[in-house]
């Protein structure tokens, strides 16, 4: 979080300690709480991140002659990386026992 959000966060937990001590009226704590969102909103909106597009290739044309690496990284950078990764290590993880079974399994001759 940066400065000016939790300048943010300390006045409107500032304004909320005021307002529940009664030293100021409901009217003004909602008038002075839509003021410091709206503020905050302005300055979100100024640097709200901007996504960046590769670099074309010189001497491709069209997507579909990405390299395999490429692709794997344009999925992962995705709005929904996060569930991406968890999906990918999910299965590298169930391989992963899949072939400690299998070698447990050889071991005790059953396979």
């Amino acid at each position: 979080m940066s400065d000016w959000e939790h300048d943010a966060n300390a006045a409107l937990r500032a304004l909320g300690d005021a307002w529940q001590q009664g030293a100021i009226s409901r009217e003004t704590y909602r008038e002075r709480r839509r003021r410091i969102i709206a503020t905050l909103r302005q300055r979100s909106d100024e640097t709200e991140r901007r996504a960046v597009s590769p670099p074309a290739v010189a001497g491709r044309a069209g997507a579909h002659t990405e390299t395999g690496a490429t692709m794997v990284l344009g999925w992962l950078r995705g709005p929904s990386s996060s569930s991406r990764r968890f999906a990918i290590l999910a299965a590298v993880a169930a391989m992963a026992v899949a072939a400690l079974w299998m070698a447990w399994a050889m071991e005790q001759g059953n396979v």
